[in-house]
């Protein structure tokens, strides 16, 4: 019985030997983690409250990341969200040009030429971009670190106005979004003057309704009013610059407000500036809407210039009232500027006058 059952009972023994194997092999199998395909970087179109806005301060320094070879492609950014209109091409550009622009501690003269040139190549690059380019460039300019770069890419924008309302909404975003960021100051200003380049009529109503803000700052009203008044509807803005020059508490906003309607040049605006020169407390203020009247150049000033080139205490203001009358520069005028340089107190005043009565 046992020599029997013994062939029969090993071949039992090993077979489930086998199947316990087996099972366990499978059961481990299970556990490991299967690969996961990566997922697609490029996903739906963003919306302005998902932009990502570099906090970067212009007075940081330049980090000193190893350049990059031009064209290395786009590991220069981290790039999720991509928006509708990306261009695959001009980010890879772009990424060539800033590896070129990289200042690094120990820069050699040869690094140093290419940089320049790099500089000039990418000014010409984006002046060959049309509206199309704007998606790209608005995203670019949220992810970039360093700011001189992003210099480059909001005057890009900004020349990009004329052509596309989109300019200005891009513009628009970044300026909301950095305004209220400690040491951004600097980079503020240049946005605004970038906005200054788009000449369209979005960017005309944008800049109006910040100066027309109560909330918004004296310094980017300052730099609203100025780059209001280079746009070619300014003169529908005459009133707001009016009311900005009488009654802001900012000298500077003052000032540049009555610049500003030395640029629109309308006589309706002569009484307002007569009557603001008289109560200004800041005399270079009164210089700056002395000037403006003799950009007018309308002869219905000259008694009011005549009056104040005569009997103002400072020197300064006489000065400008006198050059106002030059500027009219009638007969009427010369005779009057002639007068007043007979009873000048100023010696320097006085030489001043003659040179001019000469000129005329």
């Amino acid at each position: 019985m046992l020599k029997t059952a013994g062939p029969i009972v090993i071949p039992i023994t090993c077979g489930v030997g086998l199947i316990a194997l087996f099972v366990f092999l499978l059961l481990r199998n299970a556990d490991e983690p299967k690969p996961v395909a990566p997922a697609p970087k490029q996903a739906a179109s963003e919306s302005a409250n998902a932009w990502e806005i570099p906090l970067g301060s212009p007075t940081e320094p330049v980090q000193s990341t190893p350049p990059q070879p031009a064209g290395a492609g786009l590991e220069r950014w981290t790039l999720d969200n991509l928006p509708a209109g990306w261009n695959p091409q001009v980010a890879e550009h772009l990424a060539g040009f800033f590896a070129r622009m990289e200042m690094t501690p120990d820069i050699s003269q040869e690094r140093l030429i290419d940089l320049a040139k790099a500089r000039e190549e990418i000014a010409d690059y984006l002046k060959s971009l049309g509206p199309e380019a704007i998606p790209t460039l608005s995203k670019i300019l949220r992810v970039e670190t360093d700011f001189v770069n992003r210099r480059f890419l909001l005057y890009a924008l900004g020349d990009l106005g004329p052509k596309s309302e989109d300019a200005t909404i891009a513009l628009l975003d970044f300026y909301t979004a950095r305004k209220d960021v400690p040491g951004s100051r600097s980079e503020v200003n240049h946005i605004v003057d970038a906005m200054k380049r788009l000449k369209n009529d979005t960017a005309y109503q944008m800049m109006g309704s910040f100066i027309d803000d109560q909330a918004t700052s004296p310094e980017d009203c300052d730099k609203f009013i100025q780059a209001l008044s280079e746009h070619p509807r300014r003169e529908e803005s005459e009133g707001r610059f009016i009311e900005k020059m009488r009654a802001h508490s900012d000298r500077s906003v003052r000032n540049h407000a009555a610049q500003a309607l030395g640029k629109v040049k309308s006589k309706n605006s002569l009484g307002d500036l007569m009557a603001q020169c008289d109560r200004e407390e800041a005399w270079h203020v009164r210089q700056t809407i002395l000037g403006t009247i003799g950009k007018i150049g309308d002869a219905s000033a000259l008694p009011y210039l005549e009056r104040v080139a005569r009997t103002d205490e400072d020197s300064r203001v006489r000065l400008s009232a006198a050059s106002a009358i030059r500027r009219i520069g009638t007969p009427r005028a010369k005779k009057i500027l002639a007068s007043v340089q007979a009873e000048e107190r100023d010696p320097k005043n006085r030489d001043r006058f003659q040179g001019w009565l000469e000129e005329m």
